[in-house]
């Protein structure tokens, strides 16, 4: 979708060049009507159809479709980069918190994947000494259409022969790559 906005803005900027040059070149035939210019123009209009056109894009026109060229092409791999760095991240997080020893050896096991904000607001450094096991699997990760940094991981858990599945709903600090917010929901299952 970026790429395909991108592609389009940048066509836009081709031809909105091309006839801001075009407007310029009859600017200035008006205003200086010379008939030995006239004849240059008519001349090189003929002999060349419609590559007069094309072959009129100045220095400053040709520099601006070049960087708006790489300026597209460098942005779609760092696109990619910081999906895939998100998505490795959420992917380990929710197997580490689905899969752990005790709840305190979870929330140490996600720590790092965590903002310093987040850890306060969800007491991840504090014991509760509760001795439970659990162990299951991530079976999906889903964007939200209305913020690109909102996401639900869904897995299964398995707790002491109860099988839930967990759906964590998490918000990443795109500059930290972390995770700022996170929701915990358990849908149990009746069998």
């Amino acid at each position: 979708m970026k790429k395909a906005v991108l592609v389009i803005l940048g066509v836009v900027l081709v031809l909105g060049l091309m006839g801001y040059n075009i407007f310029l070149e009859r600017q200035a035939t008006q205003s200086e009507p010379s008939q030995s210019q006239e004849n240059t123009h008519q001349e090189e209009a003929s002999s060349m159809g419609n590559e007069i056109i094309i072959s009129k894009i100045t220095n400053q026109e040709s520099e601006a479709i070049r960087q708006t060229t790489e300026t597209i092409q460098k942005s779609e791999p760092e696109t990619q980069t910081a999906d895939e760095d998100i998505q490795a991240l959420l992917k380990s997080f929710g197997t580490n918190w689905i899969n752990y020893e005790t709840i305190y050896e979870r929330n140490q096991s996600v720590r790092d994947y965590l903002t310093e904000i987040c850890i306060k607001e969800n007491g991840i450094d504090v014991d509760p000494h509760v001795g439970l096991r659990g162990e299951g699997k991530i079976t999906g990760i889903y964007q939200s259409l209305d913020n690109p940094y909102q996401y639900i991981v869904v897995g299964e858990e398995r707790v002491e022969d109860i099988v839930s599945d967990i759906i964590l709903e998490v918000e990443v600090d795109k500059e930290q790559v972390k995770i700022s917010n996170i929701v915990v929901n358990y849908k149990y299952r009746a069998y």
